[in-house]
Formats: C-alpha cells, sequence, structure tokens
C-alpha cells in the first residue's frame, strides 16, 4: 500500500481496539458513515489476516466479504454479521475470525446517544 504498511498489519498488534478513533484519526469527529469506514478500514489488515490463514488451506480462494456492524451508542460493536447478500465469501472460518476482530474495535459515544449500522465491505484474492 502507499502508506507503506503491508496488507496484514494491524493496529490491534500495538493496542486494543478502545483506541481505535486515534489510530484512525478521527477521534473527536461525530461518529457518521464516513468516521465508522475510516475505523474500519484502518483496522482492515487484521481482517485480512483471518483470509490468509484460510488462504493456505485453500489456494485460490477469493471473494467478497461484507459484515455488518451494529454500534452501541457508547461505541461498543454489539454485532458483526456477514452481509449474504451483499457476499460471495461465506467461508465460516474468515466470517467468525473477522466477526471477532471487528467486535474489538470502539467507536466513539454517538453524540445523539443512538445505536449505528454499517456495511463494510472486504475484497480478498491471493
Amino acid at each position: 500500500p502507499a502508506d507503506g504498511k503491508s496488507r496484514t498489519w494491524c493496529p490491534l498488534d500495538e493496542g486494543d481496539g478502545s483506541k481505535a478513533p486515534e489510530v484512525a484519526g478521527v477521534a473527536g469527529k461525530p461518529r457518521d458513515v464516513e468516521t465508522m469506514q475510516k475505523i474500519v478500514q484502518t483496522y482492515r489488515g487484521c481482517v485480512r489476516r483471518c483470509y490468509e490463514a484460510v488462504q493456505k488451506e485453500i489456494p485460490g480462494l477469493k471473494g467478497d466479504l461484507t459484515m455488518s456492524l451494529v454500534i452501541t451508542p457508547k461505541g461498543k460493536v454489539k454485532e458483526a454479521t456477514l452481509n449474504k447478500d451483499r457476499s460471495t465469501l461465506f467461508t465460516p472460518k474468515i466470517v467468525d475470525c473477522a466477526a471477532d476482530t471487528l467486535k474489538k474495535l470502539e467507536f466513539g459515544e454517538h453524540p445523539k446517544g443512538m445505536e449505528s449500522k454499517l456495511n463494510y465491505p472486504f475484497n480478498f484474492a491471493p
């Protein structure tokens, strides 16, 4: 990537997901779709590791994985599930690993105390 980091660079190696807004450079910004996407994008290498671990067992494995997140008013990920309608990759090991990884992220409090929903697509190819 252009930022010089590997495709599997993962900020979770250096700390838990409670500082995700700071790591993504969006601390203090309102929790809107753009801000939430930026946070997930910053941590995409963590999810890519899920794919690469399984891809070693299944060479040629590729496809789109869209994860649906439900984020609590306080910013915790309450649900991280596969959006089957928007995905072409359904391998349970990848889906479960991606869900577990995304549940570690925190998105900051919602200014109006509301839940947020986000669909985020990951495209995986060897």
